[in-house]
């Protein structure tokens, strides 16, 4: 978890430093992988925990922010699909958070607190089939777009696009899926 976290930090302080973009990229993919393999090793072994879903998640959403960064920086993606993509995660966090935060601002006894943290944490926070999906094709994609930039693949980038594409068309399922949930 938190080696993961560091090793963003180095990527991003290597950007600005100027050092080679391929390293940069390299540490990314890294830091992708371990996120890739973190939690289904954590949900096979029994060891899931409250911090380290919410550390999975902040890291989750670390990576992205900053690989979209990059993809606007070398202007690999159109703005619009940035702010949609971007717009549909927003509304798909506020639906997760909301009832949550209704419920724990109401003003709970500590360990009415604990039990509501634990259960949200390690039901809410975990990822549909759905979610999944859509986290999927957005790495894809981004993984694309980022790699055409040091890599000679023909059509990187329109693949990388496809795939953003596809992460919007699995956001809006998702968001669905979760808004029906919360009724």
């Amino acid at each position: 978890g938190w080696f993961s976290v560091l090793l963003l930090l180095i990527a991003i302080y290597f950007y600005f430093t100027s050092r080679p973009l391929e390293i940069q990229l390299l540490i990314l993919l890294i830091v992708g992988l371990i996120d890739g393999l973190d939690g289904p090793l954590a949900r096979n072994n029994n060891n899931v925990t409250v911090h380290g879903t919410w550390l999975d998640h902040l890291r989750d959403g670390a990576l992205v922010a900053w690989a979209t960064y990059l993809i606007y920086k070398f202007n690999l993606l159109n703005l619009q699909l940035i702010i949609i993509l971007w717009s549909l995660q927003l509304i798909l966090i506020w639906i997760t958070l909301k009832d949550f935060l209704i419920q724990y601002l109401r003003g709970l006894s500590d360990e009415e607190g604990k039990v509501l943290i634990t259960k949200f944490s390690l039901d809410n926070l975990q990822a549909s089939v759905t979610g999944r999906l859509q986290f999927f094709s957005w790495a894809t994609g981004y993984g694309f777009l980022l790699g055409s930039l040091v890599l000679s693949i023909p059509y990187a980038a329109l693949i990388g696009q496809s795939f953003v594409i596809l992460a919007i068309i699995f956001s809006a399922l998702n968001i669905s899926e979760s808004y029906q949930k919360s009724i």
